[in-house]
């Protein structure tokens, strides 16, 4: 029987610029979506499993956090999940595939403001902790 959980994401960027914040705060939106979809897909993109194994995946805090020239961003989540283990399994996915799931907010931001951002969605570091 699946048990709520809470976890946080921690990304570090090299780029503390204001459309790495730009974009990170577009992302912000995003992100629920795009994990998601990652569990569904390890779900073999079965709703009925997704439900039991990583359901009602809910956004509740996103802070970007400029210091020292770095961008840090803190993504906290609640989720109904079976297991530590399987959350951990979304996320390191769900990391693979980052820059790719940016890569779209990166071209929404471009066709709203008319600039590229200047902005490598690459994170130097990132880390997961569950609760």
């Amino acid at each position: 029987m699946s048990q709520k959980f809470k976890f946080e994401i921690n990304f570090s960027f090299s780029d503390g610029s204001g459309s790495a914040i730009d974009v990170l705060n577009l992302y912000g939106n995003q992100i629920r979506d795009d994990i998601d979809q990652v569990a569904w897909n390890l779900c073999d993109c079965d709703d009925e499993v997704q439900s039991e194994k990583f359901g009602d995946l809910v956004l509740l805090n996103w802070d970007e956090i400029k210091k020292q020239g770095h961008l840090h961003v803190n993504g906290k989540f609640a989720v109904n999940a079976l297991e530590e283990e399987f959350i951990n399994q979304v996320v390191d996915e769900y990391m693979d595939g980052f820059a790719d799931f940016i890569d779209v907010t990166l071209n929404g931001l471009y066709s709203r403001s008319g600039e590229r951002a200047s902005f490598n969605p690459k994170p130097i570091a990132w880390d997961v902790s569950i609760k």
